[in-house]
């Protein structure tokens, strides 16, 4: 699963795009499972209503790409 969801453009670029946003102000990680089928998403940074925000994006956006 960590290899599609990294290999998937539009998850990528909403991954590099959150990481500019963000840029040495905090940080984005995704994490597959191991052991469940879903994907951990985390971002790190200062506005923490504006993070919950893009965080439910990528997860959002993660959910309609991998789990359909």
């Amino acid at each position: 699963m960590q290899r599609l969801t990294m290999k998937d453009p539009e998850i990528k670029k909403m991954i590099v795009e959150l990481e500019n946003k963000l840029m040495d102000r905090g940080r984005v990680l995704i994490r597959p499972s191991g052991t469940e089928p879903l994907v951990r998403v985390m971002l790190e940074g200062e506005n923490k209503a504006e993070l919950l925000e893009d965080a439910q994006r990528l997860a959002g956006l993660i959910e309609r790409k991998m789990f359909k």
